[in-house]
């Protein structure tokens, strides 16, 4: 339940050796993040993070497999035989671009050719980093929540979340797009669906999306019998916006809340004084806006249909009490209708 600082005496594509005191028992299953420490500025860059099982006790340490071992292994030998010489030489990032080339062959089995030229050739762009970030972290969200994967995902899907999500600079942003590729794997996924919510996205700037993420996990909502979401009226004061949005300047957040009401995604917020800076905002998402949230958080909609008999028990009047979320990472709920 805590983390702990080891070292690395080995590290290979299939698994990994930890010089360590702690001696778990065979088949236990340990989360690890890989780092890469600066003595000169006693800081580490995260890498990589793993989900690993023991396979070996040794005397000074214990010896660990990866998830996905095979496929991991056959990628690295693909991209070996291609990849230029200073990746080959980085162990560590090696290791990064095998598994998220690994990912993306199981993502997409009957087009590995095609994965391994787009890991290839992205390997001297920044963009590059950008997409196995994605891929990496999209992983990441499927292993958490343990869907059902369907036999093949398309590539055009893939490729359209890699292209744009590897344009925003900031990594929270790239998130968003690593979890519309996780929700689009699960079996039930509809390609259709997912490059409609990718347009979707890709029209939203990193301050429309504090907007709506915050509108979507400060609102209460409430679910009838048939399990329908609905959420409760959210109106938000002038001065919190600031801070949701990081800005000072008025006009521009009315701008954004405007452009996210004219994309479906919030209600409308009407002011008496058309002349007057904004006081307050309607801050109401619309079914539309959180199921895009939901998507961008790695929650399809089957599953988040799935998760609903987790809810509290109804109240005598058929509704939940208003409830709000404390995590923006973790809101399943289903939905109907536009």
């Amino acid at each position: 339940a805590r983390q702990k600082c080891v070292r690395i005496r080995d590290v290979s594509p299939t698994g990994i050796y930890l010089l360590t005191d702690d001696r778990w028992a065979l088949g236990t299953d340990v989360p690890l993040t890989l780092k890469r420490w600066s003595l000169q500025e006693k800081t580490s860059q995260s890498l990589l993070h793993l989900p690993a099982r023991v396979v070996r006790i040794g005397d000074d340490g214990v010896g660990f497999e990866f998830l996905h071992a095979d496929s991991i292994a056959a990628a690295w030998s693909r991209l070996v035989s291609m990849a230029n010489p200073a990746p080959a030489r980085d162990k560590l990032r090696m290791l990064r671009l095998t598994r998220a080339l690994a990912f993306l062959c199981r993502l997409s089995p009957s087009r590995q050719a095609e994965s391994l030229k787009l890991v290839h050739d992205e390997l001297a762009y920044e963009s590059g980093e950008r997409e196995v970030e994605i891929l990496l972290s999209a992983e990441e969200l499927v292993i958490r929540r343990g869907f059902e994967s369907r036999p093949e995902v398309s590539l055009e899907v893939i490729y359209r979340i890699l292209q744009e999500g590897s344009r925003p600079s900031a990594p929270w942003v790239r998130r968003f797009w690593a979890g519309l590729l996780a929700a689009s794997i699960p079996v039930g996924a509809d390609d259709f669906k997912t490059l409609a919510y990718a347009d979707l996205l890709s029209k939203l700037d990193s301050i429309q999306l504090r907007i709506l993420t915050a509108s979507c996990t400060r609102a209460g909502y409430t679910w009838d019998k048939d399990g329908v979401i609905s959420p409760r009226h959210f109106i938000c004061a002038a001065e919190d916006l600031k801070k949701i949005t990081q800005q000072d300047d008025l006009s521009r957040i009315e701008h954004d809340l405007d452009r996210l009401y004219q994309l479906g995604l919030l209600e409308q917020t009407l002011k008496s004084d058309p002349f007057a800076s904004i006081g307050e905002a309607n801050l109401t998402p619309t079914r539309a806006g959180l199921a895009l949230y939901a998507e961008c958080n790695g929650w399809p909609e089957r599953a988040r249909a799935s998760e609903l008999p987790k809810r509290p028990p109804l109240g005598s009047d058929g509704f939940e009490p208003e409830t709000q979320s404390t995590d923006s990472r973790e809101i399943p709920f289903a939905l109907t209708g536009d």
